[in-house]
């Protein structure tokens, strides 16, 4: 597998870390974020409720 990927790779058709991310993909059953936090607009909705341990909380990133 190894030596595919790395022929793959030196013929200049894609970057053999591609190709092993997409099997890695389909192995892992990986989704779009959309599916586990939402779109920006069902978060906006609260139709996708913040499961954060911090929820409702916010931030100063130490710049007050």
């Amino acid at each position: 597998m190894l030596r595919i990927v790395l022929l793959i790779e030196a013929t200049g058709i894609c970057s053999g870390a591609w190709f092993l991310g997409m099997i890695h993909k389909k192995v892992a059953g990986f989704q779009l974020d959309e599916v586990y936090v939402g779109t920006a607009e069902e978060r906006a909705a609260g139709q996708k409720p913040d499961h954060s341990i911090h929820a409702g909380r916010d931030f100063t990133m130490g710049t007050n």
